[in-house]
């Protein structure tokens, strides 16, 4: 057995998912391509890959169960599906989770309900999916959501769920009205803000808050 703590399994998790009982020390694991998936087949690296069928993946990810000490996932391209095997074998361990590539959307109802104890959510270059109603991240102390678009109130979701939070870096969106926002901010006192591509708020309107 290894005493890894740290591992990047890149394009190769699936290879290597079946051993995963001799890597019983990895507290993080970063699964997935760093290439962007619409880059793969300009990459030297990536372009002769073959996508992995649903099913083998999907039996790949359900092992990271095997991994008593993970608190700490990236996952780069993956489906909804995908993320929520992958939860629902680690999620009640983890405290930070990165989600990279999710451009057909990532649902925050799931992470909150398969991962109830996370602290750290950083969500980038994906499609961020929140409706008024559904479970919130309430323990969250850290957030960014990076390059990002939004369906249903999925700007929201964050400033309106998350009591605890210090740090967000987020794009804006629609849905982030100045009244709705200011309204959110006055309740936050340690949060620290950024708030990018808001044509809603400047950094000033931010500072006047507290």
């Amino acid at each position: 057995m290894l005493s890894l703590a740290y591992m990047d399994f890149s394009s190769c998790f699936t290879i290597f998912s079946p051993r995963l009982e001799l890597l019983p020390c990895l507290q993080e694991v970063r699964v997935g391509a760093d290439v962007p998936p619409h880059l793969k087949s300009q990459s030297r690296k990536h372009r002769g890959e073959a996508p992995v069928p649903r099913a083998q993946s999907l039996e790949a990810l359900a092992r990271l169960g095997l991994l008593p000490r993970l608190t700490a996932l990236i996952l780069k391209d993956v489906t909804q599906g995908e993320l929520e095997v992958a939860l629902g074998a680690c999620g009640s361990r983890l405290r930070s989770l990165e989600l990279h590539y999710m451009d057909r959307g990532v649902r925050l109802n799931s992470i909150a309900r398969l991962a109830p104890g996370l602290r750290h959510l950083s969500i980038s270059d994906s499609l961020v999916v929140w409706e008024e109603g559904e479970g919130v991240l309430g323990g969250l102390e850290s957030c960014r959501l990076m390059r990002v678009q939004y369906r249903g109130h999925g700007e929201r979701a964050v400033l309106g769920g998350c009591q605890g939070l210090q740090s967000l870096h987020m794009e804006g969106g629609p849905g982030l009205a100045e009244d709705w926002l200011l309204s959110r901010l006055h309740r936050l006192n340690s949060l620290q803000v950024d708030l990018a591509k808001s044509k809603l708020l400047t950094v000033v309107d931010l500072r006047s808050c507290w």
